[in-house]
């Protein structure tokens, strides 16, 4: 869900670090709240409030982060952080009257059954199917409530979950404020607030399988992605991309916006193989108003992203093409749709609005068995295994 040469920009290299602090009280009896959750949403920086109220945290990069502050029986406060803002902040939380929506009163009547077969398909379409699944459980299933009514199946939380993924050595606390899947179309639409813990462990070998399980998680990703097109070196990075109409599938760039590359893809053995390829980033990215340090995302049509360095999961291939096309040489293909007029591209992989685009193909099928935090630096890794280049991984079929 990327490696850097030392001439790429690394968003924590390049951008100074600050630090937000402040407190938090009961918005009522004004009395300051010890022990609330404050974190970076989709990052590892998290702490939480003293006996004072009082927070710092600290080493954050200076682009645009949501700082999220939680405690039980309050309603949640989101506040949005921007380079160059007062970074001090005096939150009051608001009790949380209890919800008696409808949705929330067909929740609490349904059987154990009904509960456990809604969360079996809530899991499949929220951690996903792909290679880490199987490592992934929650904590504390049971304060997920669900409903699923006339083919849409939807679940609130008034509670973090809490989800542990051995797979890649983190622990996620998840605040799900939106969750909604059309069982019929397989469409999912979902937003919350997340926090990483990474775990830490004395065995080495445990340290290794972590480090490589988030390199694989990593390359190809739409975060890998959004860094590259940050960069500017998407073909370097194993980019290749395509604009088609979203209707007819057809070309909708000039063709001499396209170059034919023959390249060496680590999905076919290393073999060299042909491409197609967008190569001007002004198809991408607003010609006008996009500077270097602030791409801002704007084109018309759909997005093809090809990743050339990994196959598709052989699971993927048998749901999406059926198991006689699948194949163990399959590179990923991914595909995007602007959902507003443009969207900011962070250094550190994130849109902003973090709703400005929509993806599909194998990214729908990376959900949160393959996420990574915002601030994952992959050099760590890379220096925990030895390497300098990209892991290579032999998928079973």
């Amino acid at each position: 869900m990327a490696l850097f040469c030392a001439s790429h920009l690394h968003p924590q290299a390049v951008y100074a670090q600050f630090k937000v602090q402040g407190h938090v009280y009961d918005a009522e009896s004004k009395t300051p709240l010890p022990g609330a959750n404050v974190f970076i949403a989709n990052t590892t920086k998290g702490t939480s409030s003293v006996l004072d109220g009082s927070f710092t945290l600290t080493g954050l990069p200076a682009v645009r982060l949501k700082l999220v502050v939680s405690f039980v029986g309050y309603k949640t406060q989101v506040f949005e952080v921007l380079p160059g803002e007062p970074l001090t902040f005096k939150v009051m939380l608001e009790p949380s009257p209890e919800m008696l929506s409808e949705v929330v009163i067909r929740a609490r009547r349904s059987s154990r059954a009904e509960w456990l077969s809604n969360f079996a398909l809530f899991k499949q379409y929220f951690i996903g199917l792909s290679d880490n699944y199987r490592s992934c459980t929650f904590e504390n299933p049971r304060v997920i409530k669900f409903d699923n009514h006339n083919g849409i199946l939807t679940a609130i939380s008034d509670s973090v979950v809490v989800i542990e993924n051995l797979g890649l050595g983190y622990k996620l606390r998840f605040l799900i404020e939106e969750y909604e899947l059309n069982v019929l179309l397989l469409h999912i639409r979902y937003h919350g607030q997340v926090v990483f813990e990474q775990m830490t462990t004395t065995d080495e070998e445990q340290k290794m399988t972590w480090a490589r399980n988030r390199l694989m998680a990593y390359y190809g990703s739409l975060m890998h992605f959004l860094r590259a097109l940050y960069n500017r070196d998407l073909s370097e990075e194993g980019f290749y991309v395509d604009l088609v109409n979203k209707n007819t599938g057809l070309q909708i760039a000039p063709v001499t916006a396209y170059e034919q590359v023959r390249v060496r893809s680590d999905a076919y053995n290393n073999k060299f193989i042909k491409l197609e390829s967008i190569k001007n980033y002004n198809l991408m990215l607003d010609s006008v108003r996009s500077t270097p340090a602030e791409p801002l995302l704007n084109f018309k049509g759909e997005l093809q992203v090809q990743y050339i360095h990994e196959s598709e999961d052989y699971d993927y291939q048998v749901l999406r093409y059926g198991r006689g096309r699948a194949s163990g040489n399959r590179i990923q293909r991914s595909r995007m749709f602007m959902l507003t007029p443009e969207a900011l591209v962070q250094p550190n992989g994130q849109l902003y609005p973090e709703d400005g685009a929509e993806t599909a193909g194998y990214w729908s099928w990376e959900l949160v068995a393959e996420s990574l935090p915002l601030d994952y630096d992959p050099a760590v890794d890379k220096q925990i295994l030895g390497i300098t280049g990209r892991p290579t991984e032999v998928r079973k079929k």
